[in-house]
């Protein structure tokens, strides 16, 4: 959440200039205001002064740490005062600590907000407590470091009429958050009354609705997927309508979509959410002269980053499981993933626009939903299951692994090239399983058919897609693939 948006939700708490002449950073560089600017540096400043250690995505602030490790790269001349939740981010007494002095900066106490999800949103006005003193003192001192003591004392005076304050706005976040898919968490927590009472206010908006009735099925039998013949006019809905519509589908196609790189990315960052850069480390193909977020992917000889996609190998075949046991040869159940599931807060969306497409070249997808063709006890075995994930053989250049829970919501987060282990479970066992999961999901997919100028969407929580086989020496694709950061309503 944008602090300066809390800050300026009371005028007796500040009188914050939201169009930020010379404050040195601005409402409208944050995607609730749905700004739709390439350059960013006000932004990546912003996030590194008050955002600093919070990366996950419980009140949406998944976007903040790449634009933070962008400033901390590229403008680290920039003054901050380096406001930051204190005391370990996973305590009580860290999420309600008073404003203090530390390391010669203010530290404003707060609660990790991914690992607020696992309590069920009970530091919620906390953490909107911590937002709201951090975008009082940045607009109060500015960007320059000020007298800490004054800074600090200043702080404390405020804090009792913030933390009343961020009691008050509880109710609208807590709508805002079962707008975007959380009321079934919530419910577990001490906001399930309230969760109840809102229902009406958080019903999908009457535009989302009229989309996803006016959107062919990509999967006729099962109902998800949505194909629009043309663009419905996601570029001027309002923000995040496209993110909606792939939550609510898997995965989106916008057929014939003539836009610029420039155009692209403009319609990512405001249909769907905040792009990032492409994975670390460098070196991945990219547009001479055009947006960072953008990377490519493509044939031989596109000038794209080509992994090769292996034949089917049959759903029947445990030949192919044991090879990849022994010794990580890929195969067809290898070949279907999310996208860079090792990375600790891994994108939402994956976004791919065809820049060229000769041939008929496929991209298959496939539900991870919890459904009937999941056996009951997969399912026993998934709950609360958790795995490690790590880059695939054939990516070398990528490095490190993440933790992550194998259900969200009613969807599965597998991924079978990139998971390592299950907690409490041998890793034949887990590897074992995760093939049979995929089996489950890619008997029932669906393929898409290139076309130049196609737009697709993919929602990783709940869909899996894979490479199929074409014939390269007639055939060519090159993709320009943008990865963004959910902030769905």
């Amino acid at each position: 959440m944008c602090p300066a948006l809390v800050a300026a939700s009371d005028a007796g708490l500040a009188r914050v200039d939201c169009n930020c002449s010379g404050a040195g950073w601005a409402c409208g560089d944050y995607p609730e205001c749905a700004t739709a600017a390439l350059e960013r540096r006000t932004h990546a400043r912003c996030l590194r002064t008050t955002h600093a250690a919070a990366t996950a995505c419980w009140v949406r602030l998944d976007h903040a740490r790449v634009p933070a490790l962008a400033a901390r790269r590229n403008y680290d001349e920039a003054p901050t005062h380096a406001y930051t939740g204190g005391g370990g981010l996973r305590a009580e007494a860290a999420a309600r600590a008073s404003p203090y002095v530390s390391d010669g900066c203010v530290r404003v106490g707060g609660f990790h907000p991914g690992h607020d999800a696992y309590c069920q949103g009970r530091y919620l006005a906390d953490n909107i407590a911590s937002w709201a003193l951090a975008g009082l003192l940045v607009q109060a001192h500015g960007r320059q470091r000020p007298d800490v003591a004054v800074a600090c004392a200043d702080a404390c005076h405020h804090e009792g009429a913030v933390r009343a304050f961020a009691r008050h706005l509880v109710p609208a976040v807590v709508a805002g958050l079962c707008r975007r898919g959380h009321a079934k968490r919530l419910r577990l927590g001490p906001h399930a009354e309230l969760v109840n009472a809102l229902a009406p206010t958080y019903a999908a908006p009457p535009l989302v609705d009229a989309l996803l009735a006016a959107a062919a099925p990509m999967h006729a039998a099962d109902g998800w997927g949505a194909v629009f013949e043309q663009d419905p006019g996601f570029s001027v809905a309002p923000p995040s309508t496209l993110a909606a519509v792939a939550a609510a589908r898997g995965v989106v196609v916008v057929r014939g979509l003539d836009v610029s790189p420039e155009e692209l990315s403009a319609l990512v960052n405001h249909g769907v959410g905040p792009a990032r850069p492409p994975p670390k480390p460098a070196g991945w193909p990219s547009l001479p002269a055009g947006p960072e977020t953008i990377h490519l992917l493509g044939s031989p000889g596109s000038g794209g980053e080509f992994v090769r996609a292996c034949a089917d190998d049959g759903a029947g075949d445990d030949a192919a499981l044991e090879k990849w046991l022994a010794g990580g040869e890929p195969c067809e159940v290898t070949d279907w993933h999310v996208d860079e599931p090792w990375e600790t807060t891994p994108a939402r969306f994956t976004v791919l626009w065809a820049a060229e497409s000769e041939g008929p070249i496929e991209t298959r997808f496939a539900s991870t939903r919890l459904d009937d063709r999941i056996d009951a006890a997969d399912r026993e075995l998934l709950a609360g299951a958790v795995g490690t994930f790590a880059p695939p053989p054939w990516l070398p250049q990528e490095k490190g692994t993440a933790r992550h829970a194998l259900t969200r919501d009613d969807a599965m987060y597998i991924c079978a090239d990139s998971l390592r282990d299950i907690d409490g479970m041998a890793r034949r066992e887990a590897i074992t399983l995760c093939f049979r999961l995929t089996r489950a999901c890619s008997a029932r997919s669906a393929s898409h058919t290139w076309r130049p100028r196609d737009l697709v969407v993919i929602d990783n929580h709940q869909t899996l897609h894979k490479r199929v086989p074409y014939d390269h020496a007639s055939q060519r694709r090159l993709l320009y693939r943008l990865r963004a950061d959910a902030y769905v309503v």
